[in-house]
């Protein structure tokens, strides 16, 4: 399997981390790219100096390739380029708007909009609120055309105990709706006390 996993510039990115970890241990086949923004809130919410897509995969801690985000001739720019899942995470509100009204003025934008119009499953992890009456409108506008749209709103039932915990519990949820199964002993956070997520 092929999932292409764009990087967004919402704060969260604890989730990304936590998604492709958890991707890279299943075994898919990543393709990944970072917006501008995303590596200023990774700098800021991991205390750590990343700079570039380099020192976000460095962090990560996985080997896989990654698309410059303004480079929207790149592969996964084109339909031609067979990718099963693609996730935008955390997906900002303004993302969002430029993805509902066409707009493909970088790679994450490209790529999501050829999911559409490929038919292919796209994931949208948002990470936004409140939300004003023009997000609502694009979320509904972006579901109608065919993605899966998912806030970024975890569970607590399973009683987290960090937030890497948190953030699994989400990777969980989106890991199910792209058909991926982690293997046993993957990297993410505490699976024993995983009986499901609702």
């Amino acid at each position: 399997m092929k999932v292409f996993v764009g990087v967004g510039g919402a704060s969260g990115s604890i989730y990304a981390r936590s998604l492709i970890r958890a991707l890279d241990s299943a075994g898919v086949e990543l393709h990944l790219s970072f917006s501008r923004a995303s590596l200023i809130n990774a700098s800021l919410e991991f205390s750590a100096e990343i700079l570039s897509p380099q020192d976000y995969i460095r962090h990560i801690g996985v080997d896989a390739p990654y698309y410059d985000c303004d480079d929207i001739g790149a592969k996964p720019a084109s339909g031609s380029f067979l990718i099963d899942n693609y996730v935008i995470i955390p997906a900002s509100a303004g993302f969002v708007g430029r993805l509902a009204a066409g707009v493909s003025s970088d790679l994450l934008q490209r790529a999501s909009d050829v999911a559409l119009k490929e038919g292919r499953n796209l994931t949208i992890a948002f990470r936004e609120t409140p939300l004003s009456l023009i997000h609502l409108r694009n979320l509904t506008t972006i579901k109608e055309a065919g993605a899966n749209v998912v806030p970024l709103m975890p569970g607590f039932y399973t009683n987290p105990i960090n937030l890497e915990d948190v953030a699994s519990f989400m990777t969980m949820k989106l890991m199910d709706i792209m058909g991926v199964h982690p293997k046993s002993g993957g990297t993410i956070a505490s699976p024993k006390r995983w009986g499901g997520v609702g």
